[in-house]
């Protein structure tokens, strides 16, 4: 009977041990099925492969090969940043790690239709004394190209009379709003632009001020900020230096004026064709239209103080018309400025008309 006892009990003992071993080992497989199973998926998420080795679809950024597209999406991120020449802090933090990523190439800047006149203006200007600033704009494509040499630092530029174009908009604003009357001012709109006149201009600053030139001159440098032409100011009246104030205006504003002139878009319309028809019957020449054919349209406005500030702005109305400004501040001569101004214009017109001398 005690054997038979120690046998039921070395029985149970061993039972309870293959129970327990059973259960060690099960979980240890569970364990090692688990850990494949998160091995894998890992793996699949890196590389885009599954278990049967079929490659799952992966996107390829433009200006990339196959060949060359990052393996992860972490790579590609890099790679982005590298393009657009900024880095994460992860990637940045990470470079001492893994070394520089494979060099992928730039695209390649768009070439400009007028990449060859940019190259012809900035021939003209080189070398010359005085300060430049010129802008032309192919006004059906929008493309343009900025010339300076020696600029100020500022970006401003003596006007000379080429303000004129912003208090005429700016009269006609206030025409517009009923502020003033057109058949009070036209008389003066008219002898301002065609022919230059200071008088009209003076007259015309002091109907906007309501009687006061001061606020007048405040009127039409609100106009022209209104519009986006930030370097525009006009800080004294016409032929009057006592307090040493200068008006200012820049390549691009002006520009920026006759384009809305041109389009309808300068107070309406209605006032946009009036202020084209004024400028196309411009009496004065400071070289823009010297070398241009008498039968093509010209809408401009030059400006002229001897040896401080000589321009000519204005739209060249062709098949193919475009805006044409440039100034010149402290220029060497008057004669040679404007000799320059007729340069820069003739190369335009070549280029645009395919009229190249």
């Amino acid at each position: 009977m005690k054997r038979s006892k120690e046998a039921i009990c070395i029985s149970i003992s061993l039972i309870i041990i293959a129970f327990c071993a059973g259960f060690v080992l099960t979980e240890l497989l569970f364990s090692r099925d688990t850990g494949m199973f998160a091995e894998k998926a890992g793996n699949m998420s890196e590389s885009g492969v599954a278990d049967t080795g079929t490659m799952q679809p992966q996107s390829v950024k433009p200006g990339y090969s196959e060949t060359t597209a990052p393996a992860n999406a972490a790579e590609a991120d890099n790679t982005a940043e590298a393009a657009d020449g900024t880095v994460s802090a992860d990637s940045a933090e990470g470079a001492g790690d893994t070394g520089p990523a494979a060099a992928v190439p730039y695209p390649e800047a768009p070439v400009s239709r007028l990449d060859s006149l940019e190259s012809d203006i900035n021939a003209i200007l080189s070398g010359k004394s005085g300060i430049w600033d010129v802008y032309i704009e192919d006004i059906a494509s929008g493309e343009s190209i900025s010339c300076t040499q020696n600029p100020p630092t500022d970006g401003k530029m003596i006007s000379a009379s080429i303000i004129k174009i912003f208090v005429m908009a700016a009269v006609y604003d206030q025409i517009d709003k009923g502020v003033l009357s057109e058949d009070e001012v036209y008389d003066d709109l008219y002898a301002m632009i065609t022919v230059s006149d200071n008088d009209a201009t003076n007259r015309l600053v002091e109907k906007l001020g309501g009687g006061d030139s001061a606020v007048g001159l405040g009127k039409v440098t609100a106009y022209a900020n209104s519009v986006g032409c930030y370097y525009t100011q006009m800080l004294r009246l016409m032929l009057d230096w006592s307090d040493g104030l200068e008006n200012y205006v820049s390549a691009k504003d002006c520009a920026k004026l006759l384009k809305m002139i041109y389009r309808g878009e300068c107070v309406s319309s209605e006032r946009s064709d009036e202020m084209l028809s004024l400028l196309l019957a411009q009496q004065k020449n400071e070289g823009l239209k010297w070398n241009i054919p008498e039968d093509v349209l010209v809408a401009s406005k030059p400006g002229y103080i001897s040896g401080v500030s000589i321009g000519d702005v204005g739209i060249v109305i062709s098949e193919n018309s475009y805006i044409i400004c440039a100034i010149c501040n402290s220029p060497a001569s008057d004669d040679s400025a404007k000799q320059t101004i007729s340069d820069i214009s003739t190369a335009a017109y070549g280029f645009f008309t395919g009229a190249q001398s």
